[in-house]
C-alpha cells in the first residue's frame, strides 16, 4: 500500500504488473481482488520455470554487489532503512540499466508513461475527427 499511495500510478493506463510465485496468499481471492482494486495485473511464475523470476534474483544480486556487500545491520529497522534507500534514493532514480537503453528506472518509466498518454490523445483525435467524406464518426 505504502508504495501505491507514494507514487500514485495513473490507474487509467494499467500498467503496473505485480509478480509473485504462486504461493497461496498470491492466488487469494481476496489478494487478488486487492490487486484488481488498485488497477494492478497479476502475473505468476509458471510452475518449475526458474527464468520467472530473473528480473528480481538480478535486483538481488545488485543490492548486494551494489550496497550491502560488506555491510553488518545491528536491527532489522536498520537493514529495511538501507534498503529503502537503495531503492528510492539511488536504484530508481540513478542507476542505469542497459537493458532499459541506459535509463534509470524512474526515467524510463516516465518516458513509457508519456509515450502512452501520447498514444491515448492521438487515439482519441482520430475518433473525435471528420471522416474523409465529412461525416461524423459514430461514437465507441
Amino acid at each position: 500500500h505504502s508504495a501505491l499511495a507514494q507514487r500514485q500510478p495513473d490507474a487509467t493506463l494499467h500498467t503496473l504488473l505485480h509478480h509473485s510465485d504462486q504461493g497461496a496468499q498470491y492466488a487469494s481471492a481476496a489478494y487478488l481482488e486487492l490487486l484488481e482494486a488498485h488497477c494492478l495485473t497479476a502475473s505468476m511464475s509458471g510452475a518449475g520455470n526458474c527464468y520467472d523470476n530473473a528480473p528480481m534474483e538480478s535486483f538481488m544480486a545488485s543490492l548486494k554487489k551494489e550496497w550491502t556487500h560488506d555491510l553488518t545491520y545491528h536491527s532489522r529497522r536498520q537493514l529495511t532503512r538501507d534498503i529503502f534507500d537503495y531503492i528510492v534514493r539511488f536504484y530508481n532514480p540513478r542507476r542505469l540499466h542497459s537493458a532499459l537503453g541506459y535509463c534509470s528506472p524512474a526515467e524510463f518509466e516516465e518516458h513509457y508513461n508519456q509515450q502512452q498518454r501520447q498514444l491515448r490523445q492521438k487515439e482519441e483525435q482520430q475518433l473525435l475527427s471528420p471522416q474523409p467524406d465529412g461525416s461524423e464518426r459514430p461514437p465507441a
